[in-house]
């Protein structure tokens, strides 16, 4: 019996030293902390995710670009090269 109520107060130590932890300033204030520390790392998380996303599309506008100037060079060579001869051709330029 001596046994079963030194675990009890052991045990109650524990939960009022778990109180007292929990009551502390310091407590609050890492509380606080670790709540704005997940913040920022969702935001973190969804500025990458965005960021792929900007990436992707930086990525196929320039291949576009590189399309577009291809083709103005080629039609300017056959512009200025004198393969062009109908009017027609140079309408569907």
């Amino acid at each position: 019996m001596k046994r079963l109520l030194d675990l009890q107060r052991v045990d109650s130590a524990i939960d009022r030293l778990t109180q007292r932890k929990a009551d502390l300033p310091e407590q609050r204030t890492l509380d606080a902390l670790a709540s704005a520390l997940e913040e920022a790392r969702a935001a973190h998380a969804e500025r990458n995710a965005g960021l792929g996303d900007v990436a992707r599309d930086q990525s196929r506008l320039e291949g576009e670009v590189q399309m577009i100037e291809e083709k103005i060079k080629h039609e300017s060579n056959r512009l200025y090269g004198g393969e062009i001869t109908s009017p027609k051709e140079l309408a569907s330029i």
